[in-house]
């Protein structure tokens, strides 16, 4: 600002000197505190795709400095593992995102958090950290994995010497835990050999000796809790049960 020497008082006295004033102006100080305004995925969200990133938009600018493996992460509840990934800042969308190194697995809950450590570019942190899960494919069925029958029954007798050994189950079996180790029949003096398979449904497991029965010979059955269904739940308890074949 600037005051001309022709200036006077109401004497007409005149100032006789030119005056300049500089000053600055500063802006205003910002005290607002940062937001989360979506994610993505959703909290609870279902069937999310394996190879989807995590997406954090703000409500101002951010820090990118802020926003690090320490205050942005996230874990796989399932399993327990941390989720390492890389992550970067938009500064024109205000947007976080956490790129997985890997694809995240089907079947399993994720779940991202992000912390108050947080802050935009004046310095105040964010107002509320959160911490959100996902689904990543469909939802994992983690009721009961259950025989449902046999063939021969338990205890039955006059069984074909040339039949197959037959369990039914509630849940579609992991075909890769249906083998030697898990489905045992045994002669009482010796395990029996044959071939394991299951049928289309993936819910029986047919086992077929290698050899015909002994006759009039009682035989044992046992499923393993190594059984497992498609979603990684073991048989609820271990199975026994036996027969009798013919005698001739």
């Amino acid at each position: 600002m600037e005051i001309s020497p022709d200036v006077s008082d109401v004497n007409s006295n005149r100032i006789g000197s030119r005056y300049v004033y500089k000053f600055k102006t500063m802006e205003r100080p910002d005290f607002e505190k940062p937001k989360v305004k979506s994610i993505t995925p959703g909290n609870a969200a279902v069937d999310v795709s394996k190879n989807s990133n995590i997406q954090i938009v703000f409500s101002k600018k951010i820090k990118p400095a802020t926003i690090n493996r320490f205050t942005l992460f996230v874990n796989n509840e399932t399993n327990g593992e941390s989720v390492y990934g890389k992550i970067s800042f938009n500064s024109s969308k205000f947007t976080a995102t956490f790129i997985p190194e890997e694809e995240l697995k089907d079947g399993n809950i994720y779940r991202a958090t992000i912390t108050e450590g947080v802050t935009d570019m004046a310095g105040n942190p964010l107002e509320k950290g959160i911490s959100w899960a996902f689904t990543v494919g469909k939802p994992r069925d983690l009721s009961k994995f259950e025989l449902v029958s046999t063939y021969p029954h338990d205890n039955e007798v006059n069984i074909d010497r040339n039949m197959e050994i037959v369990a039914v189950f509630n849940k579609v079996v992991n075909e890769s835990t249906a083998n030697e180790y898990t489905v045992l029949v045994s002669d009482g003096v010796k395990s029996v050999k044959g071939s394991i398979s299951l049928d289309p449904t993936g819910r029986k497991i047919s086992f077929k000796p290698v050899s015909q029965l002994k006759s009039n010979t009682l035989y044992s059955v046992t499923l393993t809790s190594g059984l497992e269904d498609t979603d990684g739940q073991t048989l609820f308890k271990r199975v026994k049960f036996g027969f009798k074949t013919k005698s001739y």
